[in-house]
């Protein structure tokens, strides 16, 4: 009777491999490319005609309307005496959202302390990103009204 080879007794193949790790035989995973960097900075996305004051960090608050956002903001951006100095140097000088947005990036540290100084500017960037949004709505409520008596294109491949 012929004797089956048991799997001890076969003799050793040669390697597929070649001594080549799978690593060497697929190659390096790409590397990820950092992405080039646009023509314009942080603007690439944004609308062109649009913006106007709001773009330019501008805010169309009245003195009296910055005053009294500075006091509806919370004692833990602002402390309750820093917010009552903030209102007095609005009201003295009349800073309206424009001025306003120009004067928060240079808060003395004698009017309010710098970590509080952050929060005021963060918050007021909040502002002018609103006032900006609501420019942008406007602009498409006033396209949409212009072109209301327009119908749909008909496309035919």
């Amino acid at each position: 009777a012929a004797a089956t080879p048991s799997r001890g007794s076969r003799p050793p193949q040669a390697d597929p491999w070649a001594g080549v790790s799978l690593g060497d035989a697929i190659g390096a995973a790409p590397k990820a490319k950092a992405p080039a960097p646009s023509a314009e900075p942080r603007n690439a996305g944004k609308r062109r005609g649009g913006g106007g004051a709001a773009a330019a960090g501008g805010c169309d608050k009245s003195p009296a309307e910055v005053g009294a956002w500075i006091k509806a903001l919370p004692l833990s951006h602002v402390p309750e005496k820093a917010q009552a100095d903030l209102c007095e140097i609005v009201e003295a000088q009349g800073l309206d959202g424009n001025a306003f947005s120009e004067y928060v990036q240079t808060v003395p540290p004698e009017v309010c302390a710098p970590k509080h100084a952050m929060k005021l500017k963060a918050a007021w960037k909040n502002v002018l990103a609103e006032a900006e949004a609501r420019q942008i709505c406007q602009q498409n409520l006033d396209h949409a009204a212009k072109a209301s008596g327009q119908k749909g294109v008909q496309v035919v491949v």
